[in-house]
């Protein structure tokens, strides 16, 4: 059927790493541009309070899961 085709070149490891790398470079882009774009009329303050949230609220769920494996909580 043709959908196992053996390739008549190698591609050489250094090619497809820089083919790698620069979709991950332009995925990143993309999403940093998006990302500015949304927050681009955020107050200073705003992204401060939410980061403190967002610290906050992950930091106790890991502090959680670190005395739950200990056996803390049993």
């Amino acid at each position: 059927m043709g959908l196992f085709k053996r390739r008549s070149g190698r591609v050489s490891e250094e090619t497809l790493s820089f083919h790698i790398a620069n979709y991950v470079n332009s995925r990143q882009r993309k999403l940093a541009d998006y990302l500015n774009i949304r927050t681009r009329n955020v107050s200073g303050t705003a992204l401060l309070f939410g980061l403190i949230i967002f610290c906050a609220l992950f930091g106790s769920y890991l502090l959680y899961l670190l005395t739950n494996a200990f056996g803390a909580f049993n």
